[in-house]
């Protein structure tokens, strides 16, 4: 069934046949929408007219059965079965277009100077936010209805407060006039009427009413993407920001629902609508482009990049609603376009050619430039590239002097027929700086020119764990060197912890107790590293076994902390050379900023300290034994290793 039924004695009635939601994403909607509405609501009405006039819908000869009830076409019943309507079936398609736009229009009702019933469409200058009283102005009205004399509405039309349109004169009757006749026309009829029988205000009607949706406008829902829906956990995040602005929320969170939700601008509640109102529109477009197919850490990770906030929701929809309440824009494109983007990207190898244009059409409806679009989608698409740097091997007390192999293992791979490698002596520590500098300036020679990015681990002895080698000048940068730190995110990995099998039990052992959710990172205190009984005495209370992280660093001591620390199985510290008690502050302020669960916060909260916190900067002891990003360990090694050694040879 493709109609609906008006007892043509209740002109409000037909506030329920405006119905925007089945225009999202269609194609009556023109892409460069909200540039159109910026430069004046009249100029945007105009090319919506213009868009349905191209439809080539025929006008229907039919008279209007007078009778007491008018069946009324539904707009998938004139777009695409039957290609016929009259005035009224088009004065209500192009309200509902009106509306989806965030237009005001209104429904006009009135007796010709022949006598006919007619119905023709008035655009208010204000958006659909408007209130009531400063859409009406000088009309009399009553919840949202008004009856105005001909002469009434001709004077409302002279000030330019409206524009009236005549829908009748987008078919073959006339010859598909354009706008500018078409409100001509309509200002003609007005001014020739013989009553007006109402003017009626859908979207105020929308806002007060309690109408159900009507059941067959539900079903013509399935065949236009308009009426998403979020899951109760949406419901659970955001209900109390309307309950508070409202005193209640809507009894389902859809599409139709939130639109009619009556706030008032400047108010949360108004903002909380406004953002769920963009996140249902985006929906489909992002689950079209794989967004139900990341794990949580993922999708907190893009979010991220794309918003430049942490969140801990775990909810996608709560992230699309969260993006898209963030104001402002980030390289010209909106929060919520780069999130929806940097999930396309991450899954363009299963995005299909429907996905492709599902996305296509909710862009075009964005108000964003093709290049920002592709420039970002492209940055997405670029390759992080991880290399594991491995020093070289524990130098055993008593053993032979020898030379240690520096090697560098990348992921994913760059070559393996020329594996970076080279020897150094350890006694020779310009030997080391020289060798590392070598073999980064291979590496970096190897990376696509694409966007691609580079973050880089330190596998280290324990002799050289705190030397500071990431602030080392060894990478090439033109005529002079620079450092890993901050660029590159360096982060420090104890070889023991990552090779010897004892090591790494050791270490999950102590992962296990650690509570990254729900805990703060431990401060190891001055006093408690004295001596070794203090230390031990230490290490065993709660808060050094329980807290994610420790914040430590360099002291008077007659042990060595750091050694004893790690022992324990400690693989996650942030170690200083001096101050690490003044320095915990800021540390502490950053992690309770990072949302996000236990393994977003554990992969994030190193990068953090780079991107936030002022130089200079702790050495990064962390030895995540999962990986890195989308890079996986296992046993301590890259989960495809290459042919050699235990941790890979050269890639």
């Amino acid at each position: 069934m493709s109609s609906w039924e008006w007892r043509m004695d209740n002109p409000k009635q037909l506030a329920r046949f405006v119905v925007p939601h089945l225009f999202i994403s269609h194609r009556l909607l023109p892409p460069d929408i909200r540039a159109l509405r910026n430069d004046h609501p009249f100029k945007l009405a105009g090319r919506l007219y213009e868009l349905l006039r191209d439809e080539g819908i025929g006008y229907d000869r039919e008279p209007l059965n007078l009778r007491g009830r008018q069946t009324v076409r539904q707009p998938v019943g004139i777009l695409e079965n039957q290609g016929v309507a009259n005035c009224l079936d088009l004065s209500l398609l192009y309200a509902g277009q009106c509306a989806a736009a965030l237009l005001r229009p209104l429904i006009v009702l009135l007796r010709t100077g022949e006598g006919e019933f007619h119905a023709l469409v008035l655009v208010s200058h204000l958006l659909a936010e408007a209130s009531e009283d400063d859409v009406w102005d000088t009309l009399p009205f009553e919840g949202g209805q008004a009856e105005p004399t001909p002469a009434q509405l001709a004077r409302a039309l002279a000030d330019e407060r409206m524009v009236a349109v005549e829908l009748t004169v987008i078919t073959d009757l006339l010859g598909r006039l354009p706008f500018r006749n078409a409100c001509a026309h309509a200002a003609e009829t007005i001014r020739r009427a013989s009553a007006v029988t109402a003017v009626i205000d859908p979207l105020h009607l929308h806002a007060i009413e309690d109408w159900p949706p009507d059941e067959d406008a539900i079903s013509l829902f399935g065949q236009f993407p308009g009426n998403p829906r979020f899951h109760r956990d949406v419901a659970e995040r955001f209900g109390a920001d309307l309950r508070i602005g409202l005193g209640y929320e809507p009894p389902v969170w859809d599409l139709l629902h939130i639109s009619k939700l009556p706030t008032r601008p400047g108010t949360r509640a108004h903002d909380t609508r406004l953002a769920l109102e963009e996140a249902l529109q985006a929906l489909g477009p992002f689950e079209a482009a794989g967004g139900r197919r990341p794990g949580v850490s993922r999708l907190q990770t893009i979010y991220h990049r794309a918003t430049r906030n942490d969140t801990g929701a775990e909810s996608p929809e709560v992230m699309l609603v969260q993006a898209a309440s963030i104001k402002g824009r980030q390289d010209h494109l909106p929060r919520l376009v780069r999130f929806v983007l940097g999930v396309a990207a991450s899954q363009r190898d299963q995005l299909d050619a429907e996905g492709k244009a599902t996305l296509k059409r909710w862009l075009r409806g964005q108000d964003v430039q093709k290049e920002d679009v592709r420039d970002y989608a492209r940055s997405c698409r670029a390759v992080t590239y991880w290399a594991l740097i491995y020093l070289g091997d524990e130098i055993q007390e008593g053993a032979q002097p020898r030379k240690l192999k520096l090697r560098i293992v990348v992921d994913p791979p760059l070559s393996v027929t020329d594996p970076l490698e080279a020897e150094w002596d350890p006694a020779d520590e310009e030997e080391l700086r020289a060798s590392l500098s070598g073999l980064l300036d291979r590496l970096l020679n190897r990376l696509p020119d694409d966007g691609s990015r580079l973050v880089v681990d330190l596998v280290a002895p324990y002799h050289l764990l705190t030397r500071g080698i990431e602030r080392w000048d060894v990478v090439p940068n033109g005529r002079r060197l620079q450092p890993l730190s901050p660029q590159y995110k360096p982060r420090v990995r104890w070889l023991h912890h990552l090779e010897d099998r004892r090591g790494r039990d050791r270490q999950r052992y102590r992962d296990d107790v650690a509570d990254w959710d729900r805990l703060p990172p431990t401060l190891v205190p001055t006093t408690a590293t004295r001596d070794l009984a203090r230390l031990q005495k230490w290490l065993g209370t709660t808060d050094a076994r329980r807290g994610p992280f420790l914040i430590a660093g360099k002291t008077r001591s007659s042990c060595d902390p750091l050694l004893c620390i790690l022992d324990e199985g400690h693989g996650f510290i942030l170690w200083y050379d001096s101050n690490h008690e003044r320095e915990a502050e800021s540390v502490q302020d950053l992690w309770n900023s990072l949302e996000g669960g236990e393994r977003y916060r554990r992969a994030n909260l190193p990068d953090r300290v780079f991107e936030r916190l002022s130089a200079p900067f702790p050495v990064m002891i962390w030895n995540d034994l999962a990986g890195r990003g989308d890079s996986r360990l296992v046993a301590g090694r890259l989960q495809a290793p290459h042919e050699g050694p235990p941790g890979g040879t050269s890639s």
